[in-house]
């Protein structure tokens, strides 16, 4: 019969645990382990709990409060991480766990949480307001892209635009769409067509892919070059639920590289329509300019008529101003009080001594009022009120001038308006027979048959296909 060990040989439960912890704790202490959340529970004491697994194996975490504070995101089931932490024994149950020290997301999750964080930094620099983004031009000169000139993309768009305006200019830049250098490439194309300044519109495009594919096109350097761009850029990457910062910061989002070729390009029958539309407020043109010529004359008139009357006006009081000057003269006062002292002498002589004392008492009362008076203070007033009346009537006829040549250039600006030139800049144009006749009705016209458009910048040939009469 065997003998039993003595007790002092055998270990407590809780002393294997702390053998294995300690154990663990010095073979082993930092792991690296990458793997996929499940079970994530957060304590009341704000600590977490959780299960890393991969497709065969799992292992229990734990992370302290102090930890999880400066976790990144939100702990999840079915987040790929990437965990660093400590391997230990919990005593309680024997378990074995990773003491987490940090957990980072791994794959497209870490890329989802830096999109929303470079989004938000744009997004409060206003890269993003719809304030900032422009209309794109109905008829362009010439088209760039950016894109792969090896890809399935570049291929789909110039379809669509030779289905739409085969006669379009359409310029290429090459780059990398995806990979290690893509980003640079795609902010330089978008500078180097700012630079040559030689399109109206930018295309942006490249297929659908993972987050991962269409990473380039979240890359800041990018976002910020389209939102540089003087020239207006569309955005078409991925497909429709890919959304990107190229989308958010373009003037205009496409959900498809061939959906952004229909935005950038009018088809034939809208550009005949606009024709229509155009070729009828010609027609019009009459209508309305020629009364705005007939009242541009009226005012004209008006205003002639004013100024010869203020004219008038001004020389009739200038006139009794110098006649009353003429007459305060102190040589005609003079003259005037000495004639009728000399008509009071002649009258003297057939009146009594008393009328002759009186007469005489008179004279001298008179010679005294002509010898006491200040002609001088006379003239001095009467000049004053004439270069008052000079004053008033010099301000007054500046302003009424300055009203007229106000009123008469605002009328100019409204004429010069409606001059071919302006009206072509607002985007009208002037449709021309093969023979270099206005067109002005497509009744006339046959299939077929070749006309030439004029724009506000340059021309373009086209042919009817057919015609339609306006009911």
């Amino acid at each position: 019969m065997s003998r039993v060990p003595e007790e002092e040989y055998f270990l407590s439960v809780s002393d294997v645990n702390e053998l294995l912890n300690r154990t663990l704790s010095d073979s082993l202490p930092i792991l690296r382990v990458r793997g996929e959340l499940s079970q994530c529970t957060r304590a009341a004491s704000g600590h977490w709990y959780m299960t890393l697994k991969d497709d065969s194996s799992q292992v229990a975490l734990v992370a302290w409060r102090s930890t999880a504070a400066r976790f990144s995101f939100t702990p999840e089931q079915g987040a790929e991480v990437l965990c660093i932490g400590k391997p230990s024994v919990y005593s309680g149950t024997g378990r074995l766990q990773l003491v987490v020290q940090r957990l980072l997301l791994a794959g497209e999750g870490a890329l989802q949480q830096e999109f929303l964080r470079l989004k938000e930094k744009l997004e409060k620099e206003g890269l993003f307001r719809d304030e900032r983004k422009r209309e794109l031009p109905f008829f362009p000169k010439a088209l760039g892209v950016i894109t792969s000139r090896s890809g399935a993309v570049i291929h789909d768009i110039m379809t669509k635009v030779r289905e739409r305006l085969s006669s379009l200019p359409v310029f290429l830049i090459d780059v990398r769409v995806q990979g290690e250098g893509a980003a640079l490439e795609i902010a330089c194309a978008i500078e180097r067509f700012n630079r040559l300044n030689n399109v109206d519109i930018i295309i942006v495009a490249r297929g659908g892919g993972s987050l991962e594919d269409l990473w380039a096109f979240n890359e800041e350097q990018v976002a910020r070059a389209i939102a540089a761009s003087r020239i207006p850029v569309i955005s078409g990457v991925g497909h429709e639920t890919d959304i990107t910062l190229s989308d958010l910061a373009a003037d205009v989002r496409a959900p498809t590289p061939t959906a952004a070729a229909e935005l950038a390009v009018p088809r034939r029958d809208e550009l005949f329509e606009r024709i229509a539309r155009l070729e009828k407020v010609l027609l019009d043109f009459d209508v309305w300019f020629y009364p705005l010529g007939q009242r541009v004359d009226d005012i004209h008139q008006r205003l002639e008529r004013g100024a010869r009357r203020a004219l008038n006006d001004g020389t009739r009081q200038l006139q009794v101003a110098i006649s009353l000057l003429q007459r305060l003269k102190p040589t005609n006062i003079v003259r005037l009080f000495f004639t009728r002292i000399s008509l009071l002498r002649e009258k003297l002589s057939h009146v009594s001594d008393s009328s002759i004392q009186r007469g005489r008492a008179r004279v001298e009362s008179l010679v005294f009022r002509v010898r006491g008076a200040s002609p001088k203070k006379r003239v001095a007033e009467a000049t004053r009120e004439v270069k008052e009346l000079e004053r008033r009537i010099t301000r007054e006829g500046l302003r009424m001038m300055s009203s007229w040549n106000q009123k008469v250039d605002q009328l100019e600006r409204q004429i010069r308006g409606l001059e071919i030139d302006s009206v072509l800049r607002r985007g009208f144009s002037i449709v021309r027979s093969a023979q270099g006749e206005v067109v002005v009705s497509s009744s006339n016209l046959k299939q077929q048959e070749k006309l030439s458009i004029q724009f506000a910048r340059g021309q373009a040939d086209v042919k009817v296909e057919n015609t339609r009469e306006e009911q």
